[in-house]
């Protein structure tokens, strides 16, 4: 008796830690299936198997409170390209994952989805293109192009915003700080 009434409360305390949003436990800082990166105090999920446009993929994102990751940093980009690397194309057997992130043309400027200030970029070889509004996404090929060299971690933007993506990244940020 005693046994099933304290496996009844674990039950209830454990059922009471989650949210309706299917959320890990309250002390955890990011939403069920998003992963927090302590250093740079984010939490980040990659949506693999999609076929989103840009605007499809900022919508999958805002579903969670999030937005499509906006880079800060190299250390972020490091991050954000291994996160599309390895769970995206060593996980599916694909070497060049093209994901998309928050940045795009609007306005005649490039602009963060999350309205964060545009303070870094990777851009590849004679990029951004200019001209019509375009995303960037960024690449996680070991290609190599004898003028431009390896495009790993680098952006692209050579296609527009209504051109599907398997892969998205979003970024949310922590609802408790580490």
């Amino acid at each position: 008796m005693q046994f099933i009434f304290a496996i009844s409360i674990c039950i209830f305390l454990i059922k009471s830690t989650i949210s309706e949003k299917n959320h890990w436990p309250a002390f955890y800082p990011c939403d069920y299936g998003y992963t927090y990166e302590k250093t740079l105090k984010q939490c980040y999920k990659l949506y693999a198997g999609g076929d989103l446009t840009f605007d499809l993929a900022e919508a999958k994102c805002n579903e969670d409170d999030a937005h499509l990751v906006s880079i800060h940093s190299e250390k972020e980009n490091e991050y954000v390209t291994a996160l599309a690397y390895t769970n995206g194309g060593a996980s599916s057997g694909c070497q060049w994952i093209n994901a998309w992130i928050g940045l795009h043309y609007l306005n005649e400027a490039w602009r963060w989805t999350d309205e964060t200030p545009l303070d870094y970029t990777k851009w590849g070889c004679n990029l951004p293109a200019k001209g019509k509004k375009t995303c960037a996404f960024t690449n996680t090929a070991h290609a190599s192009e004898p003028s431009c060299g390896d495009w790993y971690g680098l952006w692209d933007n050579h296609h527009y915003c209504n051109e599907s993506r398997a892969f998205v990244i979003c970024k949310q940020h922590p609802k408790l700080f580490g």
